[in-house]
């Protein structure tokens, strides 16, 4: 996760790693996180489409069964 103020290049951070890391892997996922609700909702559609039972999605616990 990347946070701060405004202006600071967490853009360009997260670009740049997405990038050194499609050389290493096929798989970099960008999940928005600019409130709560953005967030779960692309932590549950990364889950489901990584076939995360329906039951550990509604567990609630997703950034720690998916990190």
């Amino acid at each position: 996760m990347v946070q701060g103020l405004g202006g600071v290049g967490k853009t360009s951070v997260a670009v740049s790693v997405a990038h050194r890391l499609q050389r290493e892997t096929d798989q970099v996922w960008w999940i928005g996180a600019q409130d709560a609700s953005r967030f779960n909702g692309g932590l549950t559609a990364l889950a489901r489409q990584l076939g995360v039972p329906d039951e550990e999605i509604a567990a609630g616990r997703l950034a720690d069964q998916l990190w």
